[in-house]
């Protein structure tokens, strides 16, 4: 998948090397042309009993949850901290009224995520943020969830594979290559690529729409 030197030394009778790739194409895509499968399914995770179990503690039964990840592994990729304290309190107040917020980010992040903690605390935030948890875990809990919205991340795509509605926002990455692949997955890229020029009320309106139309089959 990398096209380094060792996929052409290992002994094979068949090899496929992924070169170069495409800016005009999604991943899987990419994947199914170099693979020649024809369409291959939708990404997912297999999370274990325990993993669940957790969730179900973390998540109980009979509530809904609203999944935020506002970080990523290069400033540029992440919108304003700021801004998704608004947008939690714009959803959470409307559309989203009744609904817990849960926020997650790796636990180096943690620090930043912190101020969206804060800012949310009138709404019971549960903290995903603190490595607590196994990514399976992770996953298990958004598989509970009914929407997540976040930066291009590893998170945005476990969220997309979890089934849930799943509102990727980007900057200057491609969102045609790396966009969210699942279900009930969408993207909505800023303006000129500039994520500080995407609003709350811009994002709301989006995870809205998104949220209520129906998830593609299978």
């Amino acid at each position: 998948m990398y096209g380094s030197a060792i996929g052409y030394v290992l002994p094979t009778f068949r090899r496929h090397v992924f070169r170069g790739g495409s800016d005009s194409l999604p991943k899987v895509k990419q994947f199914e042309e170099m693979l020649r499968t024809g369409p291959l399914p939708l990404p997912i995770l297999w999370p274990g009993e325990a993993d669940r179990a957790q969730a179900a503690t973390l998540l109980p039964d009979g509530g809904k949850y609203l999944v935020l990840g506002p970080c990523a592994n290069w400033p540029p990729k992440e919108w304003p901290m700021e801004n998704f304290a608004a947008l939690g309190k714009l959803l959470l107040d409307g559309a989203c009224k009744g609904w817990r917020p849960v926020v997650v980010c790796a636990p180096h992040e943690r620090e930043r995520a912190l101020k969206l903690l804060e800012a949310l605390a009138p709404y019971a935030p549960i903290d995903l943020t603190t490595g607590a948890q196994e990514l399976l875990t992770i996953y298990a809990c958004m598989e509970r969830a009914q929407g997540y919205i976040g930066n291009d991340s590893g998170l945005m795509h476990m969220a997309a594979a979890a089934g849930i509605p799943t509102l990727g926002l980007f900057g200057p990455t491609n969102a045609i290559v790396y966009q969210p692949w699942g279900r009930c997955a969408k993207t909505l890229v800023a303006p000129n690529k500039e994520l500080s020029a995407l609003t709350p009320p811009m994002v709301a309106e989006a995870f809205t729409e998104l949220a209520a139309l129906p998830c593609v089959a299978e």
